[in-house]
């Protein structure tokens, strides 16, 4: 039996006792008024007799069943009592359990969870909502120790080189020439510590609750200026840009062109020289779809559902030396999260090469 059909089954009880103790004193008040009606004046010499027999007969039954309704009020009393008390005990027997739980998960405990709940279909769910709970706070604590040791990982290469660079330059004995070559190097250098240092500070940023206003913005216009940001770097490697159609969407105009620039970037750096990187936009119902697509290799399957997670380089791109960091995806999947939407890789056509990123915004 339930938790629920006990308290149920308690105070059905409990209504029953109720409505004896009602019933016992609706049967004293009419035997009072039978007494009543017995003690009539006396018609007859011996009738006076025969009605004192009468109440002392009734006094006694009063007096029986005063005793029994005070019995089945003490005992619906003392039922209630215990009823109460074991309801209490149960409703918070666990409670010592979830305390020391989250306790320890605030003490740095991740795999602190509560022990599974066997105290009826009410406390289940406590439970469950208590576990899952501690396991988010699991994972995003340890994706912070992830991202904090990607990202010191990230920031040491480049200021190596940087130091590595300086070192060089100050040299005495150093030629004019090479002095200045290891001065380029180094400006290089800080220019990658620039922009990781940016975009950290992009990813950590993006999402937070009231910050800028929202206004309405021309897709089209976001992603014109983006691509000039990143014209110089496509015609470098001979690849021609374009933007077709538009949408409005609400939203940061500085955190939307930079999300397309991240993705301009992406498509450039993965497209063959000569080959077009093309921004489509089209609104769709109550949203505008944003795709970028390239003809570069494409997304391997494998890759497909972890090409948003900062830090992450495919198979492919692990030993290549022109690879960037992993974050250009990542922030602009939290981009689109915080304007409401979201990104994914659409589905590859069998019948071109290429990858194509599709970012969904709500339609101004």
């Amino acid at each position: 039996m339930s938790l629920r059909a006990k308290v149920v089954a308690s105070v059905a009880a409990l209504s029953l006792l109720t409505l004896g103790g009602a019933f016992t004193g609706a049967y004293l008040d009419a035997r009072r008024g039978a007494r009543g009606a017995l003690v009539a004046p006396p018609s007859s010499p011996g009738a006076g007799d025969s009605a004192g027999r009468a109440r002392s007969r009734l006094a006694d039954e009063d007096a029986r069943l005063r005793r029994a309704l005070a019995l089945v009020t003490g005992a619906a009393l003392l039922w209630t009592l215990l009823v109460a008390a074991w309801l209490t005990r149960r409703l918070t027997r666990e409670h010592p359990a979830i305390s020391s739980a989250v306790t320890r998960a605030a003490a740095g405990d991740l795999s602190a969870r509560v022990l599974p709940v066997s105290q009826g279909a009410e406390l289940d769910p406590l439970g469950r909502d208590v576990n899952a709970l501690l396991a988010r706070h699991d994972r995003l604590v340890t994706s912070q120790q992830v991202f904090v040791a990607a990202s010191a990982s990230e920031l040491l290469t480049p200021l190596r080189d940087l130091y590595e660079a300086l070192v060089v330059a100050r040299r005495d004995d150093l030629a004019a020439a090479a002095r200045l070559e290891a001065l380029d190097r180094a400006f290089a250098d800080a220019q990658s510590l620039t922009w990781l240092a940016e975009d950290l500070l992009t990813l950590g940023r993006v999402g937070r609750v009231g910050e800028g206003s929202l206004d309405v913005l021309s897709l089209r216009d976001v992603c014109l200026s983006a691509l000039d940001l990143v014209r110089g770097y496509a015609r470098a490697r001979g690849v021609a840009l374009g933007v077709d159609g538009d949408g409005s969407v609400r939203g940061r105009a500085a955190d939307l062109r930079r999300m397309v620039e991240h993705l301009l970037d992406n498509a450039v750096r993965h497209s063959p020289p000569g080959a077009p990187v093309r921004v489509i936009l089209r609104e769709h119902r109550d949203a505008v779809v944003l795709r970028v697509k390239d003809q570069g290799e494409g997304v391997a399957e494998a890759d497909r559902a972890r090409v948003f997670d900062a830090f992450y380089q495919g198979a492919a791109l692990r030993d290549d030396p022109n690879a960037g960091p992993g974050l250009g995806l990542a922030i602009v999947r939290e981009i689109a999260r915080a304007h409401g939407g979201d990104a994914a890789v659409e589905e590859p056509d069998p019948a071109r090469r290429g990858a194509t990123i599709a970012v969904t915004l709500p339609k101004a």
